[in-house]
């Protein structure tokens, strides 16, 4: 299955490049084995299945630009789920859509248009993404009543890799 992974340069990117080490992998920077930008998007390669693992995901980038934020949160993910209509489209969200504040708003939006657009979606939601174990363990270090569970990166790469192969 030819996989395109969408923000090869995030944290998740990354880690999925390594995992899935024959997928195309785009980047928004300069000399990206596919350049990329949801701000401008161009051509993408043929793919069966497409992980967008990239966005504006900082609360207060959102708050400061909302219509960037749109384009790049909702539009342009929009736009891949519906016509470029890979067989697969998983679309990485968060749990912050139960809130009120933009991002999590642009998230639930999103993620509702993205499924009434393509019956291939797949929508990962998650709370904090962590690097290991012990990175949970100082997380809950914090005193928190209400706790949004974290996910290890090679957890969520492995359901990623689960959904590949469905």
């Amino acid at each position: 299955m030819k996989t395109l992974i969408i923000g090869g340069d995030s944290k998740i990117g990354k880690a999925l490049k390594k995992a899935i080490p024959d997928a195309a992998v785009t980047s928004r920077r300069k000399g990206a084995e596919i350049l990329f930008d949801l701000e401008d998007p161009g051509f993408l390669p043929a793919a069966d299945a497409v992980i967008l693992c990239a966005g504006i995901s900082k609360i207060k980038e959102c708050d400061d630009d909302p219509e960037l934020s749109w384009l790049v949160n909702i539009q342009t993910p929009l736009w891949l789920a519906k016509y470029y209509n890979p067989n697969l489209f998983i679309y990485l969200s968060t749990d912050l859509v139960h809130t009120d504040i933009l991002y999590g708003r642009q998230k639930k939006a999103v993620e509702e248009s993205i499924k009434a657009a393509n019956p291939n979606a797949v929508i990962l939601r998650m709370s904090r993404v962590v690097e290991n174990e012990e990175d949970i363990d100082a997380w809950l270090a914090g005193n928190y009543e209400v706790y949004n569970v974290p996910v290890t990166m090679d957890t969520l790469v492995a359901v990623i890799k689960k959904c590949l192969k469905r």
